[in-house]
């Protein structure tokens, strides 16, 4: 347990969060393009990316 604190310290006193959390959003856009460019209907289309919205949002 020591070692989780010590390196969820260690991660909040450098740009790592930051760094780590633009990655996710970056992969979550990249991952949506094909969703925005799928011959579904808007419905299927708003689940995915609402699906995939929920699956990667955190508490911050």
């Amino acid at each position: 347990m020591h070692d989780i604190v010590r390196w969820r310290r260690l991660i909040a006193a450098t740009p790592a969060r930051l760094r780590i959390e633009q990655l996710i959003a970056d992969r979550v856009a990249e991952a949506l393009r094909p969703v925005a460019a799928a011959p579904v209907d808007d419905f299927v289309e708003g689940a995915l990316s609402d699906l995939a919205l929920r699956c990667t949002g955190r508490d911050r």
